[in-house]
């Protein structure tokens, strides 16, 4: 555990967890439901090139608009950042998680659509819009980099920190390599879990990522009141883990 500070309660590693295991599940649903993966674009801009290089000008919309969803997503966590920060510190990130539960609310209720098409390109929207809320506000536990809605980065940092410890014996590291393949089975268990309620309950099924983005809010939203109006002493806390930190320093000097 690393000193807490107020502006830093979105790095519990708890949040990092549940946060992880909710895109594992939407990466599960999307597929399940209806043919593809929505959370992360790669598959997009390769199927963009793919249509552009055989001349399917026809179904560029499809793979654009995720696109853009995806960007619109982004810089409104930008936006929120810049603006809201000075008055709201981290509480403009209960807001994004707000936003993201409203959008996946109304997406578990969206009346059927005649055409098929127009059903997948909604729900691409939506989800590539909600990915890239979360992705782009939720991206660190502790001073270490994450995603939570794809896990190649945190099998590369998985293995990269585990490879550093056999070559050179930090503990650190092997710490680092311990929480990444945490995440990794979180995303590997959310799937597993979207696959099996997608199969049962079908569109209804997003309602799960609901729940756990839920329990996120509920629990930064009690971590910030609890520092703000001192009720943990969270100083008394970051002094002892500041000795801790010395201590470990220390340690590996020698």
């Amino acid at each position: 555990m690393w000193p807490i500070k107020e502006h830093q309660i979105d790095r519990l590693f708890s949040t990092a967890l549940l946060l992880t295991f909710a895109g594992g599940f939407a990466d599960a649903y999307t597929y399940l439901n209806f043919g593809f993966f929505a959370t992360a674009q790669t598959g997009n801009v390769i199927l963009l090139s793919l249509d552009l290089a055989n001349g399917n000008f026809s179904g560029l919309r499809f793979k654009l608009l995720p696109l853009l969803a995806y960007t619109v997503g982004i810089f409104i966590v930008k936006y929120l950042d810049r603006r809201l920060l000075p008055m709201l510190k981290q509480y403009w990130r209960l807001l994004v998680l707000l936003i993201e539960i409203i959008a996946l609310v109304w997406l578990a209720n969206m009346p059927a659509y005649e055409d098929p098409n127009s059903l997948k390109i909604t729900v691409a929207l939506t989800m590539s819009f909600v990915a890239a809320l979360q992705t782009t506000s939720f991206n660190r536990f502790g001073e270490s980099t994450y995603s939570s809605m794809m896990t190649t980065g945190n099998l590369t940092s998985l293995n990269q920190n585990f490879a550093q410890y056999l070559f050179t014996k930090d503990k650190q590291a092997l710490k680092r390599a311990f929480q990444y393949g945490t995440i990794v089975i979180a995303f590997a268990l959310g799937a597993v879990v979207g696959g099996f309620t997608s199969t049962r309950y079908q569109q209804m099924a997003i309602l799960f990522v609901v729940i756990i983005v839920g329990l996120v809010v509920l629990r930064l939203g009690v971590s910030l009141l609890l520092f703000r109006f001192n009720l943990i002493d969270y100083r008394g806390i970051n002094k002892l883990l500041q000795r801790k930190l010395k201590a470990k320093e220390k340690e590996l000097d020698d």
